[in-house]
């Protein structure tokens, strides 16, 4: 638990347990109408966890002659290790919880939410074949579903205390905090900014040390850029408090940063199927020539952001794809 910004204290869960779960930051705002950003992870262990680090942080603000009265619980989107703890925060410390719209309706019930990662007609029903397609959708669909529930505690909602839009405003002891709607990472994905203070709450979109991962059905390459620029344009933006990793000071500068490596890492996808020329390349041919000799992990990881990237520079008109008994060729146009 660490105080951030006068008044707003992180507390990080699942430190050091790998890759699938990683630490994640829940941020604590303090005050006499404060809120929880963020629910975390939702196993008895991370829930008691953060539980006793609230209770911290009331002793603090008791022992300062400060105002502690958090009754709300606000998550980032509808990703596991953001909503899973949201249930069992309300149980333990009477948190009411605040989803938006487009949140509620994914994680209503455990059929919406995986219904909403089935979308047809992305690149990735186009790759592989429809049987294997149906198959590992019926299949994998369990299969996550039980890792969830054991490793990040999932609970749905299907009740929230509050659902409000996508945009517009939240009242955050007695300043207008905006909710800005900025998809890329997740098409829900919301960042909450306080234009008097300069400090905005990312989510997942924006990280200071490593790069947001961007993968289908649920990323966009091209409305994550648009995100990511009209954050960086925000008037007073002075400080960036991610989901994952440590406060970002300089907000700019390292927007700057992952659109350049964004625009990197796309024009080298782009340069790559130019050189194969009309004769087209797989999928499995670029992973092969861009992260030679890799883990099967770094492979999949791989595998999203170059499958979202195919979808954007299709979009552009800069790359095409066309079915060849079964595989299916990338060209450039």
């Amino acid at each position: 638990m660490v105080e951030v910004f006068p008044g707003i204290f992180q507390v990080t869960e699942g430190a050091s347990r790998g890759v699938m779960r990683p630490p994640v930051n829940i941020f604590i705002i303090t005050g006499p109408e404060g809120l929880v950003f963020d629910g975390g992870y939702g196993t008895r262990k991370d829930v008691q966890y953060f539980t006793e680090k609230f209770r911290e942080v009331q002793k603090e603000c008791l022992a300062r002659g400060v105002p502690f009265n958090v009754t709300r619980i606000m998550p980032s989107h509808a990703h596991p290790d953001h909503f899973s703890g949201l249930v069992s925060l309300r149980k333990k410390l009477g948190l009411s919880i605040i989803l938006t719209k487009s949140m509620h309706d994914i994680l209503a019930s455990r059929e919406a939410y995986r219904s909403s990662y089935n979308v047809e007609g992305h690149i990735p029903s186009k790759i592989r074949n429809p049987v294997v397609e149906r198959v590992s959708k019926a299949t994998l669909g369990r299969i996550w579903s039980f890792f969830y529930e054991k490793a990040y505690g999932t609970d749905f909602i299907p009740d929230p205390d509050r659902i409000i839009d996508n945009q517009g405003y939240i009242d955050i002891n007695g300043r207008p905090w905006r909710i800005i709607h900025s998809p890329g990472h997740s098409e829900d994905h919301i960042s909450l900014y306080n234009p008097g203070t300069g400090v905005l709450f990312a989510g997942d979109n924006i990280l200071r040390s490593v790069t947001t991962w961007l993968g289908p059905p649920k990323s966009d390459l091209e409305a994550y850029i648009a995100s990511l620029k009209y954050i960086r344009d925000l008037p007073g933006l002075s400080l960036i408090l991610g989901a994952h990793g440590s406060p970002i000071v300089n907000p700019r500068e390292r927007i700057g940063e992952i659109l350049q490596w964004r625009d990197e890492r796309t024009r080298q996808v782009l340069d790559l199927i130019r050189t194969c020329g009309a004769s087209g390349v797989t999928l499995r041919e670029m992973l092969d020539r861009l992260y030679q000799k890799k883990s099967w992990f770094t492979y999949r990881i791989a595998e999203g952001w170059i499958l979202v990237t195919l979808e954007y520079l299709e979009k552009q008109g800069l790359v095409t794809h066309r079915i060849a008994g079964r595989k299916v060729l990338f060209t450039g146009l």
